[in-house]
C-alpha cells in the first residue's frame, strides 16, 4: 500500500473522529491491517480484528450512486462514512468521486459484507456485491 494512501486514510479517519461528536467522546483504537474492498469480489480477503475495513463505492458517470446499502455483520463496528471527489493521488475528479464506508472488525470468523447501490443515480443499473472476509485474531 502506498504511503500516500496510508496517510490519506489516517487523515480521513482523523477528520471523522474530530467531526463526529459521538466518536470524539469515545476513543476508537485501530491496529493492524487496512483492507480496501472495491470491485474485486471473486477472492476471499483476510483482515485482523482491530484493523480497518474500507468498503469503496465509486461514482459512475456524472452523478453519484443512489440507494447505497452496506450490510456488515455484528463482527464489525461501523466507524462512519466519508464522501469525496479525489483520486488516490489527491487529484480532483471531474465527473466522479467515491464513498467510503469505514468499519473495524471486532470478532474473529468468516464473514460476508454485502453492498448494493444504483449506478449513476435514478434509472441506473442496480449493482450488488458480496465480499467474503475472514477476520483473524487481532495484533
Amino acid at each position: 500500500m502506498s504511503k500516500l494512501l496510508r496517510a490519506s486514510i489516517i487523515c480521513l479517519y482523523g477528520l471523522l473522529v474530530l467531526a463526529t461528536p459521538a466518536f470524539a467522546a469515545e476513543e476508537t483504537k485501530l491496529s493492524g491491517a487496512i483492507l480496501k474492498l472495491s470491485e474485486i469480489t471473486d477472492k476471499a480477503f483476510t483482515v485482523n480484528a482491530g484493523g480497518l475495513v474500507v468498503v469503496i463505492v465509486r461514482d459512475s458517470g456524472s452523478r453519484p450512486p443512489q440507494e447505497i446499502k452496506v450490510e456488515a455483520p455484528r463482527a464489525y463496528e461501523k466507524l462512519g462514512v466519508v464522501r469525496g471527489a479525489q483520486d488516490e493521488k489527491g487529484q480532483l475528479l471531474l465527473g466522479g468521486g467515491f464513498t467510503w464506508h469505514l468499519f473495524t472488525p471486532v470478532a474473529e470468523g468468516d464473514t460476508t459484507i454485502k453492498v448494493s447501490y444504483t449506478e449513476n443515480g435514478e434509472g441506473g443499473k442496480r449493482i450488488s456485491r458480496e465480499y467474503k472476509v475472514k477476520v483473524e485474531k487481532g495484533k
